[in-house]
């Protein structure tokens, strides 16, 4: 009987969980290049924990002919993180992306050059600490010790030369802490300019509206958090008072007061992330209330707009949360 190397299980075959590795779903895009980069650190700390024990158990075989699959892992998971900033971050267009990847190849020093200022300006809209100086080392060093990522690929080039040029002992303790260093700096990094809205227009007709109606609804924000306050004190509070208050809006004010609380909303749970600079931080404000008017269908002068779901937002969802999200979007107005 013939022996099968890769054994797959189709759509609507069982498989027994502890058995498999489940992958294909992830796509092209950021989740894919995620998941790799993952992957490959993954890998490495298992190959580490295994040096770690053949140094310890004087089990030189493994010791040095280990560090070939570790250092490889690791170059290899440096570019990914190189590449899944530039799709994340950079990229324009698809064709954009093709392009970069045909020109940079496997060379960290050209990638890092397309990344960098990129990072740089988002990090600054955050005014972050983080120093990317630390991180050209890093690239800077890898590139230098591995320029095309076929040193601990192979013993030879395609040419037939030596890669590895003289014998080398390497310290691969000191390797691990630093690479622990580089994936928490870039970490980091994607966590402080995440799902900022740099690359989110600002249709300036649309801006003059939102603070048009602003202005006619800044009046009553106060009015709107005094009677939630209310309501936070009253277990039997009056809803049919609420309903008449509010039908006393104007249409246009309804959807703004809903398009203040679900934007307020997403700055507060991180979903879109406002700069730090002041006068960078309304007109982020302005773009996610925008993203808003298309994601919750709230457009002003529609008559067709869903009122009844700003009502139940607003008026029948937990108080303390409204207030505290109607807050911020008058703060944040109010600049």
């Amino acid at each position: 009987m013939e022996r099968k190397m890769f054994k797959f299980y189709e759509k609507g075959l069982s498989a027994h969980q502890k058995r498999i590795s489940y992958f294909g779903w992830e796509g092209i895009g950021i989740l894919g290049f995620y998941n790799y980069i993952e992957g490959y650190i993954q890998a490495a700390d298992v190959i580490y924990k295994q040096f770690k024990i053949a140094a310890e158990t004087g089990n030189i075989a493994v010791q040095d002919t280990i560090g070939f699959p570790l250092c490889f892992n690791y170059r290899q998971s440096i570019e990914l993180y190189l590449k899944y900033y530039y799709l994340k971050y950079v990229q324009i267009s698809k064709d954009d992306f093709d392009l970069y990847i045909k020109e940079v190849g496997h060379n960290l020093k050209d990638s890092w050059k397309r990344v960098r200022p990129t990072l740089e300006k988002l990090l600054q809209r955050q005014e972050s600490p983080i120093d990317l100086a630390i991180i050209d080392n890093y690239i800077n060093e890898w590139s230098d010790f591995d320029y095309g990522s076929f040193k601990m690929r192979y013993p030879i080039s395609i040419k037939g030369q030596p890669l590895h040029k003289k014998s080398v002992r390497l310290d691969i303790i000191n390797l691990k802490e630093n690479m622990d260093i580089f994936y928490s700096l870039m970490k980091e990094v994607d966590i402080t300019i995440d799902n900022q809205m740099v690359n989110f227009p600002l249709d300036q007709t649309i801006k003059e509206k939102i603070q048009s109606v602003y202005k006619s609804i800044y009046p009553i924000i106060s009015r709107v958090i005094t009677l939630l306050e209310e309501k936070k004190g009253n277990n039997k509070s009056n809803e049919q008072y609420y309903i008449e208050f509010y039908s006393n809006l104007e249409n246009n004010q309804k959807i703004m007061l809903g398009l203040l609380y679900l934007s307020a909303n997403d700055v507060l749970t991180g979903r879109c992330k406002l700069s730090k600079i002041e006068y960078n931080k309304k007109d982020d404000f302005y773009k996610v209330i925008i993203s808003n008017m298309y994601e919750a269908r709230l457009h002003f002068d529609d008559e067709e707009a869903d009122l009844k779901y700003v009502f139940e937002k607003v008026f029948c969802s937990n108080p303390d949360l409204v207030i505290e999200r109607l807050n911020i979007a008058e703060k944040i107005m109010n600049l």
